[in-house]
């Protein structure tokens, strides 16, 4: 009798328009009957937990490409009257770009792969429906999401790679700059200018 007594007192607690609120949000929920939409919505504390774990590698590999610019560089940017962000954003960016993407590219597969975990805090990522396969015991809604998790998580890491490919420059992938057709197409155009 008495613990009915505390729930109902803590019940009474809660102001009335956040219990209408948790109460419409479970109705609305309860009524999609496509679980897809209901699993597509991701939570608050979901969102600055992945957060968090996105921005270090971004920082971490942002610093280590900007500092790892070679000085020398930057010295004959500036000798030839460079300013301040015109030697940031046309010299050092730039060569930074690559180690900059591999942190963006390390950080958006992290996240795909552990939103996932989400789904322990009621998160609404495809990791409920892991969850739910588990307490139901059906291995094959448990197989079944973690195939699309992994897919979904290689999908991100081609794609950021098909990214990196497209925005690095040739001479910093490694490749060297096939020279011109004719030999002599260098010498008339540094004549023409």
């Amino acid at each position: 009798m008495s613990s009915v007594t505390s729930e109902r007192a803590a019940v009474e607690r809660v102001p009335r328009d956040l219990r209408i609120f948790i109460s419409n949000r479970e109705s609305r929920c309860d009524d999609c009957g496509d679980d897809l939409g209901r699993h597509a919505m991701i939570s608050l504390p979901a969102i600055v937990a992945l957060t968090a774990l996105a921005i270090p590698p971004i920082v971490v590999n942002t610093y280590a490409g900007l500092r790892g610019v070679d000085r020398e560089l930057i010295e004959a940017a500036r000798g030839m009257g460079m300013r301040a962000s015109q030697v940031v954003w046309g010299l050092e960016v730039p060569v930074a770009l690559p180690v900059i993407l591999a942190g963006i590219r390390t950080s958006a597969v992290q996240v795909v792969a552990t939103a996932t975990l989400a789904g322990v805090i009621g998160g609404g990522t495809l990791g409920e429906l892991i969850i739910i396969g588990f307490n139901i015991g059906d291995q094959i809604q448990v197989f079944g999401a973690a195939l699309v998790v992994a897919a979904v998580s290689i999908a991100t890491e081609l794609s950021f790679a098909a990214l990196h490919l497209a925005v690095t420059s040739p001479g910093l992938r490694g490749r060297p700059i096939p020279p011109p057709e004719d030999p002599g197409q260098m010498a008339r155009a540094g004549a023409t200018d």
